[in-house]
């Protein structure tokens, strides 16, 4: 979980410094989207690793609430 966070921090430190590079709004634009597009993707892999790993500790229910929360997370992105 910790390396997904470490790379998605490495890619974000990358456009930031891409935006300062370019130096102009558009382009800072067109690259924070592109970052944009890879959140869902990193919640969803550091979530899902988490909740493999709790399966075996905590009940079913609570499972059900945490996977409740992520996706109610999506739906308030998607409602943006």
């Amino acid at each position: 979980m910790a390396g997904i966070r470490v790379i998605s921090s490495i890619i974000e430190m990358t456009g930031a410094i891409l935006m300062l590079k370019f130096g102009t709004v558009d382009k800072a634009f067109k690259i924070n989207a592109l970052i944009a597009c890879l959140a869902p993707f990193i919640l969803l892999s550091v979530t899902g690793i988490g909740m493999i790993k709790l399966a075996e500790t905590i009940s079913f229910s609570r499972l059900l609430i945490i996977s409740a929360g992520v996706v109610l997370i999506f739906l308030g992105m998607w409602k943006m």
